[in-house]
């Protein structure tokens, strides 16, 4: 079952912009040849606002996070309870949510878990809609959106489940994988 959507999910790669700020060097005087006590990370931001603007100054998106967080051994980028809120236009606009975000270091994939929900308007419809799932995956390139988890869809008063879907959002679609079922009624 395909259905128009544009997620938006674009504005994802606020997390690659993350892990850009946290690649600085060390601090010049400071060796870094001593076993650290605690976890030694490349940057830590905490209650973080992230808010990225187009050329022209307008809105891009907004990332709210309760911790930024990037592992200098590995690279990886990590953010927890994180709300994303992308578009220009506050009636256009999708907010993404999560306990969690994984950007692995040298990777466009950032891999979303727990209560992962993404609600907007999709294109030609007055109604918010709202994907439900646990898990999530975003390509921050190809703007591939998938999981295997299961998912509910919430749109003017209507639900659908099914297991996994995949969606690439240059294209405007949303693709459900298997066992789909739904109720619409007038």
């Amino acid at each position: 079952m395909k259905v128009p959507l544009l997620l938006g999910g674009g504005a994802i790669g606020v997390l690659g912009v993350a892990f850009l700020l946290g690649r600085e060097g060390t601090t010049p005087g400071v060796r870094r040849d001593a076993a650290p006590q605690q976890a030694d990370y490349g940057f830590v931001a905490l209650d973080a606002d992230v808010l990225q603007t187009a050329d022209d100054g307008s809105r891009l998106y907004a990332l709210k996070a309760a911790r930024i967080e990037q592992n200098p051994g590995s690279g990886d980028v990590a953010a927890s309870t994180l709300t994303l809120r992308y578009g220009a236009d506050p009636a256009r606009r999708w907010t993404l949510g999560a306990d969690q975000a994984l950007l692995p270091a040298g990777s466009t994939r950032i891999r979303l878990s727990g209560n992962v929900q993404l609600r907007g308007k999709p294109p030609g419809s007055e109604q918010f809609a709202q994907i439900n799932t646990q898990r999530l995956d975003f390509d921050t390139r190809t703007q591939d959106v998938s999981t295997r988890q299961p998912i509910s869809i919430t749109w003017s008063g209507q639900q659908l489940s099914a297991q996994g879907l995949t969606a690439n959002l240059k294209q405007d679609h949303l693709h459900l994988e298997s066992s789909v079922h739904g109720r619409f009624s007038r």
